[in-house]
């Protein structure tokens, strides 16, 4: 734990942010994750995303709109732009 409050302190210091306000997680998806389920979405929201998601967030997005009524709109992007 000592290291990864060192860790911590050592990036909140390069960020200029405080350190409690940083968190470490095991990947990308997790931490999307986390920001994600902490929304607090209702039926009468949509969520907005193109085509170019990647499948795990892609999927969470599904899961949590269907989970509290909100509106997934995944729009096709074409590249090139």
């Amino acid at each position: 734990m000592a290291a990864l409050h060192e860790a911590r302190t050592a990036l909140s210091d390069y960020l200029g942010a405080d350190a409690d306000d940083l968190v470490y997680v095991t990947n990308a998806t997790v931490g999307l994750n986390i920001v994600a389920r902490s929304l607090d979405l209702q039926p009468s929201d949509e969520v907005l995303s193109t085509d170019h998601e990647y499948g795990a967030l892609d999927r969470t997005w599904r899961f949590l709109c269907a989970k509290r009524g909100a509106k997934y709109v995944r729009q096709p992007v074409n590249v090139p732009i």
